[in-house]
Order: C-alpha cells, then structure tokens, then sequence
C-alpha cells in the first residue's frame, strides 16, 4: 500500500520554496511529514511517494527521506510545468504549478497499480487517519473511494484566511465537494468570501484537508479531468489551478463511492508562519501522552 505525499506547493503565505515543507517543528529535528510517514509506518503502508519540485530533491533527500528509507520503500516524483497539458502550453508568466490534482496525476508512474492514500505535507492528521486509510484501502476495489473528513471548525486559524474542499455529506457518503478560499475565523464565526457577500459556515460542516484514499483507476479520472480543465480555461491560464476537489467531484458524479470517514484525532497545520508555535505545541503535547517517541527516528 502506497502513501503519496505532496510537497511540491510553493508555500507563498509561509515564505516560498520548501521552507513551509522542511520547517522543523519536532524536538530532535522532525518535520510534518515525518509524522505521516511515521503514522504510515504503523498503519501497515509500506511504500511512500514524496511528490516535489525536482530543483529540491537534495533537500529533501536530506532533511526528509534519509531518515526513514531503512523502514519504507522511498520513491520520489516530480510536478513539471510540461507533463500531460499537451497543446497546453504554460503561459510565461504564470508562476505557480497547475495545483494538487496536477501534482497527483504526476505521481501515476510511482505509484503504478497500488491502492494508496493522499496527504498534504504541510498538514498533521494523526495516527487514526492512517489506520482508518489503510483498512478502507485494503478493501477497496476500482472506484472504491474515501476521505478522512474533518470538522471546518477544527482546521481554520486566526492568522488568516485558508482553502478547504467544503463537502457535502449523505448516510456517510460524499455527494458534493467545492474548493473554497479565504475561508477566516473570528470570535463569532466562520465565512468565507461570495460575490453577493460574506457566507457563514456551519462549525461543523465537513472539509477536505486532501486526505484520500484512492484505487489505481482515480489516475484515469485525474488525466481526463486535467484535459477537460484546460480546455475549459485555454482563454486564461495564468492562475487557474486544477485542484484535487475537481476530479474527486468529476468521479462522484460519475458512479463512484467517496466514503467519509471521520477521526477523533486532532488535525494539525502550517499554512502562515505563525500557525507554527501552535503545531509545535500539539506535537509536544502528543508527545507527552505517549502518542509519538521524543525521536521518531
């Protein structure tokens, strides 16, 4: 079983590059992602395909896998600007990549015929997600989908505004799923920005934090949704971004089941550099519990 794990965002709110990706926030140097990988680890999954930008794969190398390749079959995969967008050429000035579901359709190759699950590395979900993740994925046949959902109420911050996939939810099924930005908390509510004004959402509306589970076949709906996207915005493609909510609507609109799970864990995150104190103090406090080794490695 395969964890993909994508790192490859520009992190523009946090400082650029892999800063956000590679920033420490563990007591004897852990990054987020050495917990996934962790969590993964005792979850059962035994391969991991860290998604990133080529130019960073000595620091990655360096900071991240070199501590755990001994335990977990490592790949690494690449976001390039030139894969599958034929006849589609970037724009020059765009600068940030094609968005998550590029970066996942990137990962086609290294992941192969697995059934695998889909993480932020900027994001902690806790030991539960994984297992939760593993134990639908050993199931799961073609088109057998699922999400670890979290409550929106749970994962915003006072920083600043953040993108969640807001999702809809029947008999513990996804039905729907839209990609929302500046999402912002204040002491009296939770709303995001519309064009006829500020909409509230319910605390306890469920939200993607881009944990999926998903069978090899979600790489098909992924390609052709990456055409249909580009054709639909060739007239501007400076800043539009293919992002996972829209083949994941694509598939349940198609006939496929996305289950949503929930978990009792805490989710953690880094989106603003003062969201890190915060991250550092719900890991050490995990720690202190007996939930992670002081040294994971």
């Amino acid at each position: 079983m395969t964890l993909v794990i994508l790192a490859a965002g520009l992190g523009s709110r946090y400082g650029g590059g892999s800063k956000k990706q590679l920033d420490i926030i563990g007591e004897n140097g852990e990054i987020i992602l050495d917990y996934s990988v962790y969590d993964s680890i005792r979850a059962s999954f035994d391969k991991v395909v860290l998604l990133i930008k080529e130019e960073h794969v000595k620091a990655f190398r360096e900071k991240a896998s070199s501590k755990f390749e001994d335990k977990i079959k490592v790949e690494f995969a690449f976001q390039k600007d030139d894969m599958f967008n034929e006849g589609y050429p970037m724009p020059a000035e765009r600068t940030k990549p094609w968005g998550t579901a590029h970066a996942l359709l990137c990962c086609r190759e290294a992941v192969g015929g697995d059934n695998f699950a889909v993480v932020n590395a900027d994001d902690f979900y806790g030991k539960t997600a994984f297992e939760l993740a593993f134990k639908h994925l050993s199931a799961a046949e073609n088109g057998d989908y699922a999400m670890i959902g979290y409550l929106i109420k749970n994962t915003v911050t006072e920083e600043g505004g953040v993108s969640r996939g807001v999702c809809s939810v029947e008999n513990g099924y996804m039905t729907g799923i839209v990609e929302t930005h500046e999402i912002t908390k204040n002491e009296s509510r939770i709303y995001y920005p519309a064009p006829e004004g500020n909409k509230t959402l319910d605390p306890d509306t469920v939200v993607s934090m881009n944990f999926f589970c998903f069978t090899p076949d979600f790489f098909d709906v992924l390609e052709k949704g990456f055409k249909d996207f580009l054709e639909e915005n060739k007239s501007d493609l400076k800043k539009c971004e293919y992002y996972i909510a829209l083949p994941v609507q694509a598939a349940v609109n198609s006939g496929k089941t996305m289950r949503v799970y929930s978990t009792p864990d805490k989710w953690y995150g880094v989106t603003y550099q003062r969201d890190k104190p915060s991250v550092i103090e719900g890991v050490k406090y995990l720690t202190s519990l007996g939930l992670y080794p002081k040294k994971l490695w």
